[in-house]
């Protein structure tokens, strides 16, 4: 027979080449099938979640161990003969000696009987539905850059030599009968509050939700501080079954129980003629925050831009750090729990001085109701005579709410003129006075503006004629 000879004209890599095509499509459909089936199977996941063992305390091992319901309690002995499904023994925790708890098999945390277990569990399961971030507070916080706080340590810093005292602080005792004042400037000064809450009260009164309780508190505070200091001008009365004080004075009533005749926060600025600040603590940061304020006689400063933040922030704000609570973020940490205005206990205390013109226009709430420091120095450079420049003087109080656990910052606002300070003080009271307000940094002088009325006061001090034209001025700015 002939041997047959392959045809040239049948080349057999264009069938290789549609094998390999058809073998591909055929993988890629299945792997398509594979995703579908692994979606509808773990209900829009690629695979199961990854398992969190919760690995438990030493206190709480022989707890947990003891309890007949947890979710990873021993089965009856028949049930794991019978039931093959329960056999643990390609479980990898079978080879661990470490007690944990898978927290996918907790359904219920009620199911431990353990109340210390049962809070340790339900206190992990919190945590872990907290978002994650790509990087947290340990780290060096490059990550976030808008946010300030994420630069300082979260951690409560000790150290070596201890936590400031408040003396150290620059901070003296006052005793607490001297709280609330209601002196020979109370109705002028409560006028002035009236009216300022009539006409900007979105000004003077700023709350969070998280202030509600100590606003509450803080009301109740006030109101029997000034009933047993103060029993002839305020009384409490019984109205609609509800428990209100009165101001014999300015006939005028609020109720202590709600519903209230307006916010808690605003009967303490109607009530009494100083202001309040209201700090709160935050557990998770370890910081305090400005929860709430009745700020009526700001002494340039806004509140609204610092509601909300913590007070180091506020402190060291780049647009307007508040240069007169610098001493707040060391002391409000060391303030003990105790410390509250109605038992016996001494406030902590300290005074900040301005000085600011009083054109005869000006009225008493325009005088004290200053929001920006370029308004202390109102009218035109003929203000600045002793007659007309004040010294505002502004006393803080520092105590901690009792039930809240809030701090509260009371200020209380006195002005005089230079005149009355010259005949008040004596020769070296005078000359400290000037020293202390030569002492002063740079940055609060420039807030307070020293520079353009320091000379005046020097000469006020001193007995001489105060100067009142431009030329005396530019010359003591550039002399000085």
């Amino acid at each position: 027979m002939p041997e047959s000879t392959p045809d040239p004209d049948l080349d057999p890599k264009p069938l290789y080449f549609l094998v390999v095509v058809v073998s591909c499509i055929c993988l890629y459909f299945l792997f398509l099938g594979t995703v579908a089936v692994r979606l509808w199977f773990y209900k829009g996941a690629l695979g199961p979640d990854p398992e969190k063992f919760l690995v438990l305390k030493s206190d709480l091992k022989e707890k947990y161990l003891k309890s007949t319901n947890g979710p990873d309690a021993e089965a009856p002995a028949d049930q794991q003969k019978n039931d093959t499904a329960y056999t643990t023994a390609l479980d990898p925790r079978s080879f661990s000696t470490v007690t944990t708890i898978n927290m996918q098999d907790v359904g219920d945390v009620n199911e431990f009987e353990d109340q210390e277990v049962r809070a340790y569990v339900a206190e992990e399961q919190r945590i872990s539905r907290m978002p994650a971030f790509e990087a947290d507070d340990c780290g060096d916080g490059a990550s976030f850059p808008d946010v300030p706080v994420a630069f300082d340590p979260v951690e409560t810093l000790h150290s070596p030599l201890g936590s400031p005292s408040a003396e150290s602080l620059g901070l003296k005792r006052m005793d607490r009968q001297e709280w609330l004042s209601v002196d020979s400037h109370f109705i002028e000064y409560q006028e002035a509050r009236r009216h300022l809450l009539a006409k900007a009260r979105s000004e003077c009164i700023h709350t969070t939700r998280e202030g509600e309780a100590a606003c509450v508190e803080l009301m109740l505070e006030v109101a029997a501080f000034l009933v047993e200091t103060y029993p002839n001008q305020f009384v409490y009365q019984t109205k609609h079954r509800r428990r209100h004080i009165r101001d014999e004075v300015s006939r005028q009533d609020f109720s202590l129980e709600w519903p209230f005749d307006c916010h808690p926060l605003e009967v303490c600025a109607r009530l009494a003629v100083e202001d309040f600040q209201i700090f709160g603590k935050y557990e998770f940061t370890r910081r305090w925050y400005l929860q709430a304020s009745a700020t009526l006689f700001p002494a340039g400063y806004r509140i609204k831009p610092h509601l909300g933040k913590s007070i180091n922030a506020i402190v060291h704000d780049a647009l307007e750090p508040m240069l007169s609570w610098s001493v707040l973020p060391d002391l409000l940490p060391t303030l003990p729990a105790s410390l509250s205005p109605t038992p016996p206990t001494p406030l902590y205390t300290r005074t900040e001085l301005y000085i600011q013109t009083k054109p005869p226009t000006h009225s008493l709430p325009s005088t004290l109701h200053i929001r920006r420091p370029i308004d202390f120095f109102a009218g035109n450079i003929q203000n600045l005579h002793p007659n007309s420049c004040l010294l505002r003087t502004e006393t803080h109080m520092i105590f901690r709410l009792p039930a809240s656990g809030a701090c509260v910052l009371t200020t209380r606002t006195r002005t005089e003129t230079l005149g009355e300070m010259a005949d008040r003080l004596g020769p070296g009271e005078k000359e400290e006075f000037v020293a202390g307000v030569r002492a002063w940094g740079e940055a609060e002088a420039r807030v307070k503006g020293r520079e353009l009325w320091v000379g005046v006061l020097e000469r006020v001090c001193r007995g001489l004629p105060a100067f009142r034209d431009d030329a005396t001025v530019y010359s003591s700015l550039t002399v000085g």
